[in-house]
């Protein structure tokens, strides 16, 4: 299991190759602590991977991560398409595992691409930097 680190902890978010953002809806958007985190580490996004998971009510907290992703897009950063989603997460869950069968499979997906996007994100900085 990965080890959530929290933001205050990093020393230098410059050398990430990826990052998995958890998004939880708030009046149908993200959290504004979220959005102060990005703000604060702007120039740290460019040219990284962002997957994202999130969880709320019937969407899943999906209008949260539409939001953000016109965010970071904004910022350079590339947000990868394959999300994974915890609709009525609430009621979703049991003894700590989700209900639905195919999460596995789904965050497989997210991090497969998430992997895939990091790597050619990582070779094209090294071999040219990112025109900003």
């Amino acid at each position: 299991m990965a080890r959530r680190v929290p933001w205050r902890r990093c020393r230098s978010r410059s050398t990430a190759r990826a990052v998995v953002s958890s998004a939880g809806r708030r009046t149908t958007s993200y959290p504004a602590a979220l959005k102060a985190a990005i703000d604060w580490h702007c120039t740290q996004w460019t040219a990284k991977p962002v997957a994202f998971v999130s969880y709320g009510g019937a969407a899943g907290g999906r209008h949260a991560v539409l939001h953000l992703e016109n965010v970071l897009t904004e910022l350079h950063a590339v947000t990868i398409r394959d999300g994974l989603a915890f609709p009525n997460y609430f009621t979703g869950w049991q003894d700590g595992q989700p209900l639905d069968a195919g999460v596995a499979g789904y965050a497989k997906t997210l991090l497969d691409q998430l992997a895939w996007w990091a790597g050619a994100l990582r070779a094209a900085r090294e071999a040219v930097p990112y025109p900003a």
